[in-house]
């Protein structure tokens, strides 16, 4: 299988520093492309990208290795994303 030039473009804005969340990748490479090298659905994929920590760690390996980066850049990447989430605050139920 050939694989997506789309990836060497991610590739090399990974090299320059400019993408720095996982949903920049999603700007240069349709989520369609990534899910079916996943093997799974687009709905799951939107998912993943709201919230990193829900790739299973061998999805970032198999993402960062057709990609051709580090697994760690893209770990890394999946856990500074999920310290930068905003909560939202709870509401106090009883409380006037």
């Amino acid at each position: 299988m050939i694989k997506d030039y789309r990836y060497n473009v991610v590739r090399i804005l990974f090299e320059q520093g400019e993408i720095k969340t996982f949903a920049q990748i999603f700007d240069y490479i349709p989520k369609t492309v990534v899910g079916s090298e996943l093997r799974t659905n687009n709905n799951r994929i939107t998912q993943l990208i709201k919230d990193p920590l829900r790739f299973k760690l061998g999805e970032l390996i198999k993402i960062a290795n057709i990609i051709g980066i580090e697994p760690e850049l893209l770990v890394l990447m999946a856990l500074h994303g999920s310290q930068n989430k905003k909560k939202k605050p709870g509401k106090k139920a009883g409380r006037q």
